[in-house]
């Protein structure tokens, strides 16, 4: 186990390796042994496939995932969530999903990243306006000290501006 307590089956599945994970499953390594965050290589590869799912848009696949225990606060190796990655993607109705399943509209991420930041980054009008009238905070910064403001008028696009002036 390292620092953290992961065991070289959790490292497997965080990296995305399935064979090396196949491979020490098959040795018998328990996979639920846990972590000092108290995550079982069982629930990280949940979570890595429900990031998988967010990533490809596969709502049903994300919502069986949430429904067998994935958890909406897994995280990528950037430190993203799902909703940090649907936003991302401007998959809305993923987006939709997390918020749904109670995941935190203002969660961070890497860089500091708020899901809204991340949407707003990539010209998602309709994804901020989901995350927005759930509650996304206009004012939170990333890492840089930018607000959903200034991304948008960073990246030039003048209907998420205006969208953003009226709220």
């Amino acid at each position: 186990k390292d620092d953290n307590g992961d065991t070289a089956l959790m490292k497997a599945v965080r990296e995305g390796h399935s064979e090396v994970g196949n491979e020490l499953k098959l040795r018998g390594v328990d996979v639920n042994t846990k972590n000092k965050n108290g995550e079982s290589a069982h629930q990280l590869s949940l979570n890595w496939d429900l990031i998988a799912a967010t990533t490809s848009n596969d709502v049903e696949s994300a919502r069986h995932l949430l429904q067998q225990g994935a958890s909406f606060l897994g995280k990528n190796r950037f430190g993203d969530t799902g909703l940090h990655l649907s936003a991302l993607h401007g998959h809305d109705d993923i987006v939709e999903l997390f918020l749904d399943h109670g995941a935190p509209v203002n969660i961070r991420g890497g860089n500091q990243g708020t899901p809204l930041l991340l949407t707003i980054e990539c010209g998602h009008l309709c994804t901020a306006r989901i995350l927005l009238n759930r509650g996304a905070d206009l004012e939170l910064c990333d890492s840089n000290g930018r607000t959903a403001l200034m991304w948008a008028a960073r990246v030039d696009y003048p209907d998420i501006v205006g969208e953003l002036l009226v709220r």
